[in-house]
């Protein structure tokens, strides 16, 4: 008989005693499990082989494959194990005469399931191993034996697909040839001796496959090489697969009392194996006590019987795992297969108190848990618990037998918390209640203190240190320590931003803004005016005005500002630029009015003041000299100096009412009057041109057409000089205000700046020509901005061109004595690449073309571009926002640009993916998005850039 036994916790042993065992004969199997490794290495038997080397001597190898011993006779193998083997081979002193050179080693695999699982492990010969130290199908190494055999061998080994075979190959090399040795007793294979120098073997390892089933077989034989001689098969090694997982079953019986002894059971056992199986091993019996987790407490055959005492006021829950003969193991159970309670469960569950205060701290207690149980010597672990009323359950904690609050409930708004609370005892019964817990208010609650904030858009508001620029309420809570957390609210309302109003001037300088109400009227630094509320506002003093719109919170941004002259007094400040200026002056009294006293402060770099009929010249030795007496408020002058400065005449200036302004048909010099900058439109409202007249200043000019000035001169300003073409005589006043805009003038000179690839100086010559003209390339208009032409004369350029409205308005200087001929070149600001003009004008100080037939302006392109091969490109959406998408076949793109009305580069991109291109940061208005082609054409689209939303 056989007795075993286990222990527990301290406070009690358990004794499992084996009553009887029934051991058949057939029952002692030695049985490998787990991984199955191939036995010991064993003599293998020798067997004459046939063939001779090449010079006539033989290599022999007598073979043997070994596989896992498994269990039984028929070598059970479980589907679960690694099947490990070994393939010996000899070079045999009896046969053999010299030494192998190339050991050529193969097995044939059954299927190509078995595959699956192969890999080549550790192998040895002429007394040295080498080890494989992940198991792999593909293995190729060069072992260098110089020093212990004066030569390489090459092993080129794994699995075969093709062939559906594992092999190894092992190549004996001459290091000094690269080649096999010439010599018969050099190779990795010597012949055999006392040493066992002329063994080896090969080890692989497989799993098998998945679809195998129970009763299944693997077998292997090899197939070994030694040399040129004939194949000679090994032995074949079988193994017979259980798939299959055994099964089993506890069944309690209670056995009578026998004196004082404890209560007991006799447990047996029920296993089996699934059908053609190894057969059930053992039983491995699990416990666990009093719901605690299972553990392991012995091992026993099928068909024995364990007496398995119990104590009153316990539960015990067993289950057996069957293991069959190859290691196949049942699965874990999720339920055990006998539960023995002798425990009764808790009835009720107490608490001391169930109301606690608000001024409690974190972890604060509550009440003592107790319980009612029938077993008196039980001891319980109390829990919060699932199930109905565990509505709060996270709000509170259990510490041993003590409930308490997890975080502070200071001043919190509810008054009854539910939780649910479970009371389990030693023998792992459970019982669960529902409590329902009272929260006593005992800390003052102070009234929350609200502010109400209007900020303005784009404003933010600090709060407690925190920042806002959102409408909405913001809480901030302060701690204190004797009454309930201060609550400060914020309510912030974001005002709306105010658009500026604009300004209307009525009379002579009084202020009218477009807002009725909510105005003030501001200096030019920010003060406001006193008692300036009102829509309108007529200042008494001379300075620079402008008003905004408030909404109680905010100012709207300043309205354009205007500058207020009340009295005559004017300071007229020329900037000169060495070379030629076209001047005036609105100066009145001798001092100002007489030209050698108005020149007198400029006179050492003054080099000629040419009026419409007379100059003045600067001669070296009687200074100024000639007919030009007088310099008139209504005339304009060209002065040449000898270098740039700027210098102020300060005086009373003429009344516009008071100066008239004769035309008579053809070129005017006429000046400007009024002691402020105004728009043409504005500065001619009191003369009544005809349609094609033009005004033009040194380096811009305007034409009138349908009712308005076309052109890049669109704003007059005192101290400059004009020319008016009149198509008939006429004469005009320039108004009579005392009010003018603030701004910089619009159409500052371009000399030597700002424009692309060529530069000009608008101050080298005295008159200028002008030109209305339109692009044309291939015989089609060009979009404004894509290309920068510039006028010519012997090489020097003379004048750049801006687009308005499509067409070309261009100045061009130089001198009306020289009638030179001007030309004309083009030059594409995406290509860079420049073209001649087939036209050409004479500088004759006239106009070429008008507004309503410009002239045709012809790029001599050198190739004509198919316009239809690149409609295939499209810009979208319409109008741009954001970003910027391409249609067409984006592999052909090479860049985009984006270019501005007057052609500058806004944005240059390589290439053009789906994602499109960010435009939001350009300003809203009229763009040209080029597309430069990898063929090098570009197609030109122009676009509308809208406001982002």
């Amino acid at each position: 008989m056989y007795h075993s036994g286990f222990m527990t916790k301290s406070y009690y042993i358990l004794a499992l005693l084996l009553i009887y065992v029934l051991a058949p004969a057939n029952a002692q199997i030695t049985c490998n499990q787990g991984d199955q490794n191939s036995p010991g290495q064993k003599d293998p038997v020798t067997s004459p082989v046939a063939g001779a080397t090449p010079i006539g001597q033989q290599a022999y190898d007598p073979n043997e494959l070994i596989g896992p011993e498994g269990c039984d006779s028929v070598r059970w193998v479980s589907i679960n194990d690694v099947l490990r083997y070994t393939i010996l081979f000899e070079n045999d002193p009896e046969f053999a005469t010299a030494a192998a050179q190339v050991v050529d080693v193969r097995f044939n695999f059954p299927n190509k399931n078995m595959m699956r699982g192969f890999g080549i492990g550790d192998y040895s010969f002429a007394n040295q191993a080498f080890t494989v130290s992940s198991p792999s199908n593909a293995y190729q190494t060069r072992m260098d034996l110089r020093e212990s055999m004066g030569i390489f061998v090459d092993l080129f080994g794994g699995l075969d697909v093709t062939r559906q075979q594992g092999f190894w190959k092992f190549s004996t090399i001459d290091p000094q040839t690269g080649f096999a040795p010439t010599e018969v007793d050099r190779g990795m294979l010597p012949v055999n001796d006392s040493t066992h120098v002329g063994e080896g073997y090969v080890t692989f390892q497989l799993t098998p496959p998945e679809n195998m089933h129970t009763g299944d077989t693997i077998s292997f034989a090899a197939n070994i090489v030694f040399d040129t001689n004939d194949t000679i098969p090994t032995n074949r090694w079988c193994n017979k697969i259980d798939a299959g997982m055994p099964q089993s079953t506890i069944a309690p019986l209670l056995s009578p009392p026998k004196g004082d002894e404890p209560s007991v059971y006799q447990l047996t056992f029920t296993a089996n194996d699934d059908e053609g199986g190894s057969g059930v091993k053992h039983v491995l019996l699990y416990l666990a006590n009093n719901n605690g987790i299972y553990e392991e407490i012995d091992t026993v055959a099928v068909d024995s019987v364990l007496i398995f005492p119990v104590e009153a006021g316990r539960q015990y829950k067993l289950y057996s795992i069957a293991v069959d003969n190859v290691g196949n193991r049942e699965p874990a159970k999720m339920e055990p297969d006998v539960i023995l309670n002798f425990n009764q469960a808790p009835t009720d569950i107490a608490l001391s108190d169930t109301i606690f205060q608000d001024d409690l701290a974190a972890g604060g207690y509550i009440g003592k848990l107790t319980s009612v149980d029938s077993d008196e010597k039980n001891t319980f672990t109390y829990a919060l618990a699932e199930g109905d009323g565990a509505i709060h359950n996270d709000l509170f904690q259990i510490t041993d037998d003590q409930l308490q609050i997890k975080n502070s409930f200071k001043c919190a708004d509810e008054e009854v918390y539910k939780i649910r609370i479970s009371t389990t005892d030693d023998g792992g019964m459970s019982f669960s209640k529902t409590f329902d817990l009272h929260l006593e208010h005992v800390l003052l609650n102070p009234r929350p203190d609200t502010l109400e904030v209007n900020i303005c858009e784009g404003e933010t508001c600090f709060f407690h240190g925190r920042e806002y620029d959102q409408n909405g309420f913001y809480t901030h809570t302060q701690d204190n320590d004797y009454m309930c957390d201060s609550i400060y609210v914020l309510k912030l309302n974001v005002l709306p931003p105010l658009n500026a109003p604009t300004v209307s001037v009525e009379d002579t300088h009084t202020l009218v803004s477009s807002a009725a109400k909510n105005n003030q009227w501001f200096r030019e630094d920010g003060t406001p005016v006193e008692g300036a509320d009102g829509q309108q506002f007529t200042p008494t003093t001379d300075g620079i005005y402008y008003v905004a719109v408030s909404n109680g919170a905010c100012y709207s941004p300043p309205s354009q500002a205007y500058m207020v002259k009340l009295s005559d007094d004017m300071d007229l400040t020329l900037n000169l630029e060495e070379g030629w200026n076209w001047v005036s002056s609105n100066l009145t009294g001798t001092a100002h009015q007489d030209a050698m006293q108005f020149l007198k402060p400029i006179e050492s770099i003054t080099e000629r003041l040419v009026g419409i009929d007379d100059e003045l010249i600067n001669d070296p030795v009687y200074g100024l000299t000639g007919g030009l007496t007088t310099i008139s408020p209504n005339e304009s002058y060209e002065l040449k100096v000898t270098e740039s400065t700027a210098h102020t005449w300060s005086g009373e200036a003429s009344r516009p009412e008071n100066t008239a302004i004769a035309l008579h048909k053809g070129w005017n010099w006429i000046g400007y009057v009024p002691m402020g900058g105004n728009s043409l439109a504005t500065a001619m409202a009191g003369l009544h041109p005809t349609e094609n007249d033009i005004v033009k200043c040194q380096d811009d000019f305007a034409t009138y057409i349908n009712g308005e000035w076309k052109g890049t001169l669109n704003w007059m300003k005192p101290g400059e000089g004009y020319m008016y073409y009149a198509q008939q005589a006429t004469s005009f006043h320039y108004p009579a205000q005392r009010v003018f805009p603030v701004v910089q003038s619009p159409n500052e000179s371009r000399s030597t700046s700002g424009a692309i690839h060529y530069s000009y100086d608008a101050h080298c010559y005295p008159d200028n020509t002008t030109l209305i003209g339109r692009l044309l390339a291939n015989g089609a208009p060009t979009l404004e901005g894509t290309y920068t032409v510039g006028a010519f004369c012997d090489g020097e350029c003379r004048g750049l061109g801006k687009y308005v409205d499509g067409l070309l308005f261009l100045t061009i200087h130089g001198s009306l004595t020289e009638r030179s001929v001007i030309t004309l070149k083009a030059y594409e600001i995406v290509t860079g690449k420049e073209y001649d003009i087939k036209e050409t004008i004479v500088f004759d100080g006239e106009q070429a073309g008008t507004y309503s037939s410009p002239i045709a302006l012809h790029i001599g392109m050198t190739t004509v571009v198919e316009q239809a091969s690149l409609q295939q490109y499209s810009v979208y959406p319409r109008p741009l926002r954001s970003r910027l998408y391409v249609n067409g076949d984006l592999q052909g793109v090479r860049s985009i640009q984006v270019l501005s009305g007057d052609g500058a580069v806004c944005i240059v991109q390589d290439g053009c993916t789906s994602e499109g291109i960010d435009v939001s940061h350009l300003l809203s208005g009229v763009y040209v998005v080029a597309i430069m082609l990898t063929d090098g054409n570009v197609y030109y689209e122009k676009v509308i850039k809208a406001q982002n939303r």
